[in-house]
C-alpha cells in the first residue's frame, strides 16, 4: 500500500484508504461459508463483484464525487 500510494503522490492524485472488511466478510466470506457447508460450490467472485465492488466500492466512489475510481484488494492476513 505504500508504493501505490507513493505513485499516487508522484502523479499527484488523491488516494484513500476504506477499511472494509467487515462489509466483506458480512457479504462475501459468509456466502462462501454457508454455500461450502451446505456442500454447493459457491462463486464467492460473483458475489464481490455484484455486492462488494458493484454496489460499496460505487458507493464510495458516489460520495467522494469522483470522476474516475481505481480498486485494489489488499488482504493482510495474520501471523
Amino acid at each position: 500500500m505504500a508504493q501505490a500510494r507513493r505513485v499516487a503522490n508522484i502523479l499527484d492524485i488523491p488516494f484513500y484508504v476504506v477499511d472494509a472488511k467487515d462489509v466483506f466478510r458480512n457479504t462475501v466470506v459468509e456466502y462462501f461459508l454457508e454455500g461450502y457447508a451446505s456442500g454447493s460450490t459457491p462463486n464467492p467472485c460473483l458475489i464481490c463483484n455484484r455486492k462488494f465492488a458493484g454496489s460499496f466500492c460505487l458507493t464510495m466512489h458516489w460520495r467522494w464525487a469522483r470522476s474516475f475510481m481505481a480498486t485494489g484488494i489488499m488482504y493482510e492476513g495474520e501471523g
